[in-house]
């Protein structure tokens, strides 16, 4: 949020066999750096990508816009330090 208006909706998605619990975990320490931390990832790479899209239904809600409006969507690609995706 800034200013009270949303401006930012991420979605993460992890390997239930390599992260077990990872949901309630995060919950608990609300940091994904922690989290990778539980599971012995201590260092790891990104990779971005970026396009510009037109807003999905289920955004466009959540982020206070109109159908169909053009959004950045990032699609990051993250492993850890011997290449492992998750």
């Amino acid at each position: 949020m800034a200013d009270r208006t949303p401006i930012c909706v991420g979605t993460i998605w992890l390997a239930a066999e390599r992260f077990p619990d990872a949901g309630r975990i995060y919950e608990r320490m609300r940091s994904m750096t922690k989290l990778l931390a539980h599971y012995g990832v201590r260092d790891y790479r990104r990779a971005s990508t970026a396009s510009r899209r037109l807003c999905r239904c289920d955004r466009c809600a959540r982020l206070e816009l109109a159908l169909g409006r053009p959004v950045l969507v990032v699609d990051k690609h993250d492993g850890d330090a011997e290449g492992r995706r998750w």
